[in-house]
């Protein structure tokens, strides 16, 4: 096993506390869709947000797609509000994590993301941490899916990744909440480890030898 020497974090699940189901039962409610159709309105949504997930459509086209599941009119606000439900906001002692390993080794982010999620995270973290450069303060680039129009688990993802970074993925670390998502990694090349949604960073330790840091 080649020595860690990048750390490549997903964002929700991993860094950024989340609640997936979260967004879609305040949705189900704005929309006046009864909860037991959760399933149903996941499915309907799915093929748009695979769609705004690398860019193909603006935040306002998603909007009007989500708004048209209804039969009612629903203030776009309410539905902003409603999708952004499931970002839970951050644990501080992560973000000393993040600062400790971007001292220490090579720190990427990789996120299949949108233009709404981002906007929130980012206002949030100016707001309530006082951070204004999070993508460099942490990272040595973050990649978010909207912006270079590829989403995990596709193989050309992790060969585009690994092309502009430069990175020799078996010295590289790829750390994902989503199973699918650390096995495209793993198939990548990369040291790829599955963990458990909102779990603390510390079980990584070990791996890359940091002590005397506990969450």
């Amino acid at each position: 096993m080649s020595k860690i020497q990048n750390i490549f974090f997903d964002f929700g699940g991993v860094l950024l506390d989340l609640d997936i189901e979260k967004s879609f039962i305040e949705l189900a409610h704005v929309l006046e869709i009864e909860n037991n159709d959760l399933q149903l309105l996941i499915d309907k949504m799915m093929p748009y947000l695979m769609r705004y997930e690398v860019g193909e459509i603006s935040s306002e086209t998603f909007l009007w797609h989500v708004q048209k599941l209804s039969t009612i009119d629903v203030d776009p606000k309410d539905l902003i509000r409603a999708w952004n439900a499931m970002l839970l906001g951050w644990n501080p002692e992560k973000l000393k994590v993040l600062e400790l390993l971007s001292s220490q080794f090579n720190v990427y982010l990789m996120s299949n993301t949108n233009e709404l999620h981002l906007r929130w995270v980012m206002n949030d973290l100016d707001k309530n941490h006082g951070i204004i450069d999070f993508n460099t303060r942490f990272f040595k680039k973050a990649y978010y899916s909207h912006l270079i129009k590829l989403r995990k688990p596709e193989q050309a993802l992790f060969d585009f990744i690994i092309q502009d970074s430069g990175v020799d993925p078996a010295a590289s670390i790829f750390v994902d909440d989503a199973e699918q998502n650390a096995v495209a990694a793993g198939k990548a090349g990369f040291q790829a480890i599955h963990h458990p949604t909102n779990a603390p960073l510390d079980a990584l330790f070990p791996l890359l030898e940091i002590e005397g840091l506990k969450l």
